[in-house]
């Protein structure tokens, strides 16, 4: 309590963020002091760590609060720890209608999180291609796609095709498309597939993906609604994509006429 009482000290946010590991729930008003003050440089952390203490009405009613008050840093915390303490549904409306706010990475991604507890069906992967209409950076649309891909558990990582790119590796693409050839679509536009990467021929691929998961009917919720972010995008403009959105759709293309081709 000395410590969080503490307008600073070399060790207050580290103790803090330990509160999540370690809950307390004797120390929620001061947590709730903390989260509610918009000068401390802990406000964050606070309201990080009230997202450990499961089914405590103090905290829901703080961070219910945060959820509609304070900069979108503030409200997207909120909603992660919100859905961490509720473990259910009842803020989904307002978190969903929240997200589209998001304008960093680190909100964007608290959203997503808050939305995955929440939201069992998955009807936010349906906004797969959103930051792709925005405009949002490829910082923000590299981590959007991979903890997507993350939520479902697909391998191989989808951040580590991204970390491989980034880092300039060449044929970085070549592994996951040797494995994707296990698929007929793959394995007859192999070629055309690495020659658009190498020429940034978007569209090419783009046309592809659509081609394999037109006829496709995904029994589960979440590849469905993969399926019609991807559909949906038959319509938006070129101009809006680049390598990551493509390596992007040719990954969940790939995955969801895997699993769809496992599970009839």
């Amino acid at each position: 309590r000395n410590t969080l009482a503490s307008p600073f000290s070399d060790d207050k946010a580290e103790v803090i963020r330990g509160l999540f590991d370690r809950p307390r729930p004797e120390l929620v008003e001061d947590l709730i002091r903390d989260a509610f003050d918009i000068d401390s440089y802990t406000q964050i952390d606070a309201i990080f760590a009230l997202g450990a203490l499961k089914h405590n009405k103090k905290a829901e009613k703080a961070l219910a609060y945060l959820l509609e008050n304070g900069t979108i840093m503030v409200r997207s915390t909120a909603a992660k720890s919100l859905a961490r303490v509720t473990g259910d549904a009842r803020y989904l409306p307002r978190v969903a209608s929240l997200s589209n706010q998001a304008v960093n990475t680190m909100e964007g991604l608290n959203f997503l999180i808050a939305r995955n507890i929440m939201d069992k069906e998955g009807s936010f992967f349906n906004e797969l291609f959103l930051p792709a209409r925005k405009g949002m950076s490829a910082s923000f649309r590299q981590t959007h796609y991979a903890v997507l891909a993350h939520f479902l558990h697909l391998k191989p990582s989808l951040s580590g095709l991204f970390e491989q790119k980034n880092l300039g590796t060449e044929g970085y693409l070549e592994d996951f498309l040797e494995e994707a050839r296990d698929l007929a679509e793959i394995d007859e536009q192999y070629a055309a597939i690495v020659s658009a990467f190498n020429n940034k021929e978007w569209s090419r691929v783009w046309t592809i993906c659509f081609a394999m998961v037109r006829p496709l009917e995904c029994k589960n919720s979440r590849l469905g609604y993969i399926h019609d972010a991807i559909m949906n995008c038959q319509t938006m403009p070129r101009v809006q994509i680049d390598g990551d959105d493509t390596l992007a759709v040719l990954y969940f293309s790939y995955h969801i006429k895997k699993i769809s081709a496992t599970t009839t």
